[in-house]
């Protein structure tokens, strides 16, 4: 799959120099990635198996094989870092920039804390592809690459400078991943870029692995996606899902359902609902008012029952103190500061309820 033929024939900044040396990150032991079903026989970076969005929905069997979620980790000495990437196909996203749907966002760690370094942004004519160019400096550099969140990746390699080191990443703390399903939301619209969804942020403070099943329009509690995630190993439960489902009829009758079946295959899963975030007034109305009460009345329930690892997070006033302008890009899905509020929220539950401790602290 070539480049496209303006920048990598007559654009230095969108080519890599000749001299580096390039590994795909699929196919290099040394380097790990997460988020992403570990499966030769799947191309490109899948969230998922095929068999399984398949059975979901039309809108999962399109966007399981978008990214979100998925990281690139590795250490080396290298000085310069490239990134070649190319694409089946582009999708421009009108609530999200080009570089969180389709570019890659670039974390070095500083005495074992991740921070952000470069966003290899990708051309604003970009049609399959693209590769750029990054200086790292002297010394070993401990890497992580958050992958796109709204587009397909056919494939990525890493260029690095001849001779340059390559060894895997320090294990994350938390191995067991967060599970985290839901909405576009979930996914990741519209943090500006991958580092910046809430389960990014989670993942940097806790030091955990994690996993994105957010599907935009797609989350609607079905029975496959149900055992599949319940099939799963996951150290908490995130679910978030009330946006998607078509009614309130229809949230009430698989909210309860995907509860039950996640405890029935983890009895001490730590499980953590999500009310839909109003941020409007318009959309402070009975329909809301009605979904919200399924919500917290799964976790009534849950509570009644004994389950004493089950939490509540009410998305009413999980942005509020923002107001309607301030933490979201058009009414719905939160910006970075919105996306910020959300991973406060549940640092609240990781922290005081289940003792985690950030990192670094």
């Amino acid at each position: 799959m070539k480049i496209n033929e303006h920048f990598y024939k007559n654009s230095p900044f969108y080519r890599a120099p000749e001299d580096l040396v390039f590994y795909d990150v699929k196919k290099h032991e040394s380097i790990a990635v997460h988020g992403i079903l570990d499966d030769k026989a799947q191309t490109g970076f899948p969230r998922m198996p095929r068999a399984v969005a398949e059975a979901t929905n039309e809108r999962v069997a399109c966007l399981y094989t978008n990214p979100a979620g998925g990281r690139v980790r590795f250490k080396t000495d290298s000085a310069r870092l490239a990134l070649r990437a190319t694409y089946p196909n582009l999708t421009p996203r009108s609530i999200l920039t080009d570089q969180a749907s389709m570019g890659f966002d670039v974390y070095l760690y500083e005495n074992g804390v991740p921070t952000f370094y470069a966003a290899p942004y990708p051309p604003v004519d970009m049609t399959d592809g693209y590769e750029k160019c990054i200086t790292l400096g002297k010394g070993e550099h401990e890497v992580e690459i958050y992958l796109p969140i709204y587009n397909d990746l056919a494939s990525l390699a890493i260029g690095l400078d001849a001779g340059a080191s390559l060894a895997p990443p320090t294990p994350y703390t938390r191995n067991r991943p967060m599970l985290y399903y839901g909405s576009s939301i979930t996914q990741g619209a519209s943090a500006s870029r991958a580092g910046n969804v809430y389960s990014a942020i989670l993942e940097r403070r806790f030091d955990t692995d994690f996993i994105n099943l957010g599907f935009a329009s797609g989350a609607c509690g079905e029975e496959a996606i149900g055992a599949y995630m319940a099939s799963l190993s996951p150290s908490v439960f995130v679910c978030d899902y009330d946006y998607n489902a078509p009614s309130a009829a229809h949230l009430a009758a698989t909210h309860l359902p995907l509860y039950r079946k996640m405890r029935a295959a983890h009895p001490t899963l730590p499980i953590i609902l999500i009310t839909k975030p109003i941020l409007l007034a318009c959309a402070d109305n009975e329909d809301n008012d009605r979904r919200r009460e399924i919500i917290c009345e799964t976790y009534r329930t849950a509570r009644a029952e004994g389950d004493k690892n089950v939490y509540l997070i009410d998305g009413k006033q999980m942005l509020a103190r923002y107001g309607a302008g301030m933490a979201c890009a058009d009414g719905v899905h939160p910006n970075d500061l919105g996306m910020l509020a959300y991973a406060d929220a549940i640092t609240r539950i990781l922290q005081n309820e289940l003792g985690w401790e950030v990192r670094g602290k």
